[in-house]
């Protein structure tokens, strides 16, 4: 059971990590602007994000439970907080599948036609060609169609087969190594093209001090880690809950997947970027022309399309359009199965707050999760999805999860006690753990996480404001029938970032209110 416990673990974080590649990655790394962000997030990795995974699995395992339960079984006030996370889980479950039903409109147009990048390099002198592709959608049908694959495949995947099924272990031991394989080839394919290396690998490899030493910059990739990494939404707790007593490998796991899932987005942007160098985008994003003229959250997403139409350009349609239907197969594929990993945590959850019957909780979750996600899916008749799954990111991600991982942080390392902590590690593990680690613990890895909220509050009041205009528009006429006082752009996403504020909070407050006779969470697995 404990080897399928880890590899499960292994499939949720290059799940994440697909994710990450096909959207996360090269929009944050378009944002700051290239530079040593590579050395950034292995700093952080040693600094914040080995002890929150370290944090999570002992919390899993030392509980037996989910999420609320543990923080509950350690500070009865702490439940919230766990419930929060399952209510951020959602928010960001939504927007993922969103972008999985993007993935799949790729995939079936990456076999039928690309659109030639005439006006790549010119951008304001004429209809912008590579965004055609994006908006092949151009029926309202299209992504909702593609929604209704990942809602469904998701429902089977959960009624028909279980979180340790020998299915899904098989999907661990195919699909990592694959996505590799194909990354692997496509950057052996598109470093040789013109501008590969240069722009291409010069912008994201070279090293630039003011990238370095800007706030911004390491609390993107606090940000970027916390994501790839799936702290913050319970799932690591409660796979970890399902070890058998021993655990001996925690330590061990805790370096090894973070490092994994690095080396993995690493490649993803080394292959983004040299695919882009010779189409123009790298050129773009170091010019003086502001992100917004492009919408900077679509920079990825268009980047990828852009730079298979690249490939078509240069190799011929046969290797281009195969490579770039087998990529975005593979994270399509992955993606479902991965946000499968991240429903059972919220089922589960659940489960132990209600008695309900799982077919009719899994039919109530994909009709409302499916319903949930369309506005962020529609590019074609609300061209702002986007932005709008790019501005959820921006508040699910950095202040939800990483206001989660502080309190968890804050839990075990000051109210159930470091030394606990450090000491149960110790009495489970083959791979001790030293007793200075407590402080990474107490001080070094909340400091961080504070320091990242700190710093996000910052650029949401000093910038965030410059790449939203594609969602801002609508509403903003929309408030101007009523008093252009509305109309105000910090009034907009002052109301939007509150909506989803109030709405979590109060969702997370009635989970924790009410109270039934709860079952374990070792029943329901």
């Amino acid at each position: 059971m404990q080897g399928k416990t880890y590899g499960l673990l292994f499939l949720v974080f290059g799940m994440m990590a697909a994710f990450a590649i096909f959207w996360v990655w090269p929009f944050e790394i378009a944002e700051i602007g290239g530079g040593p962000s590579l050395l950034i997030y292995l700093i952080l990795i040693l600094g914040v994000g080995v002890p929150v995974i370290l944090v999570e699995l002992t919390l899993g395992l030392w509980s037996k439970s989910v999420l609320p339960k543990s923080l509950k079984m350690i500070n009865s006030k702490l439940e919230f907080f766990g419930w929060l996370a399952v209510v951020n889980a959602f928010w960001l479950f939504v927007g993922l599948s969103a972008i999985l039903s993007w993935c799949a409109g790729f995939a079936y147009y990456s076999l039928t036609r690309f659109y030639p990048l005439t006006n790549w390099l010119n951008p304001l002198g004429g209809s912008f060609d590579f965004v055609n592709f994006f908006f092949l959608f151009s029926s309202p049908l299209m992504p909702v169609a593609g929604l209704a694959i990942v809602w469904v495949s998701i429902f089977l995947l959960l009624l028909k087969t279980s979180w340790a099924s020998r299915e899904r272990r098989i999907a661990v031991k195919i699909l990592l190594p694959a996505l590799a394989i194909v990354l692997f080839i496509l950057f052996a394919l598109t470093v040789s093209l013109p501008g590969g290396v240069n722009p291409g690998l010069n912008f994201y490899l070279g090293f630039n001090p003011a990238v370095f030493l800007s706030g911004s910059s390491w609390r993107t990739l606090t940000t970027v880690l916390f994501f790839n990494l799936g702290a913050g939404l319970g799932i690591l707790s409660f796979y970890s809950g399902k070890i058998p007593e021993g655990g001996k490998h925690l330590p061990s796991y805790s370096i090894i997947i973070p490092l994994l899932g690095a080396g993995l987005i690493f490649l993803g942007g080394m292959v983004f970027f040299t695919m882009n160098g010779g189409g123009g985008l790298v050129n773009l994003l170091s010019s003086s022309l502001p992100m917004g003229i492009l919408g900077f959250p679509a920079v990825p997403l268009l980047g990828w399309s852009a730079g298979f139409a690249v490939m078509e350009r240069a190799m011929g349609p046969i290797v281009s359009k195969g490579l770039a239907f087998l990529f975005y197969t593979l994270i399509f594929v992955f993606g479902v199965l991965g946000l499968s990993f991240i429903m059972e945590p919220i089922k589960e959850t659940l489960e132990t707050k209600f008695s309900f019957s799982k077919r009719k909780f899994l039919a109530f979750f994909v009709a409302v999760g499916f319903l949930a996600s369309i506005p962020f899916s529609l590019t074609s008749v609300f061209p702002c999805g986007y932005y709008l799954t790019a501005f959820s990111y921006w508040w699910v991600v950095g202040f939800g999860l990483t206001s989660v991982v502080l309190v968890e942080l804050v839990a075990v390392g000051w109210i159930w006690g470091a030394d606990n902590a450090v000491g149960y590690i110790n009495s489970v593990s083959q791979l001790k753990v030293p007793k200075w680690f407590k402080w990474i613990i107490k001080l070094v890895a909340p400091s961080i996480c504070i320091i990242a909220l700190i710093l996000a509050i910052f650029d949401t009041l000093n910038g965030y404001v410059l790449y939203s205009w594609g969602l801002l528009n609508p509403l903003i006429l929309f408030w101007q029938m009523f008093s252009p006082w509305y109309a105000d752009i910090k009034f907009v996403l002052l109301f939007l970032a509150l909506m989803w504020l109030a709405s979590s909070l109060v969702t997370a407050f009635i989970l924790t209110k009410i109270r039934v006779e709860e079952k374990s969470g070792g029943e329901n697995a």
